[in-house]
């Protein structure tokens, strides 16, 4: 991490084009919650999901929760591309 440089990595999450689902844990004492919204805002329709009394590793902490966010994100189906994203998709 001592390389990591702000500035390229939002300019990578720009480009983003693929759809997106970024999971993130509300007590993350690593990377704070606000980082998760600065990588929501910056990838073009991503969607937010942040899991409540979790930390950095949601994918152990919080695993069932992960889980079901994942597959519902999958199993939805694409949102048209006309249709804005939320600034937060859900908070669990």
């Amino acid at each position: 991490l001592q390389d990591f440089d702000e500035e390229e990595t939002m300019q990578f999450l720009r480009n983003v084009s693929c759809r997106t689902l970024i999971v993130w844990g509300s007590d993350d004492t690593w990377h704070e919650v606000g980082i998760s919204e600065q990588f929501h805002i910056a990838i073009p329709g991503s969607e937010l999901c942040l899991i409540r009394n979790c930390g950095h590793l949601v994918h152990e902490e919080k695993d069932k929760k992960f889980v079901e966010q994942v597959v519902q994100f999958f199993g939805v189906g694409a949102r048209p591309k006309d249709e804005p994203a939320s600034p937060v998709a859900r908070a669990l």
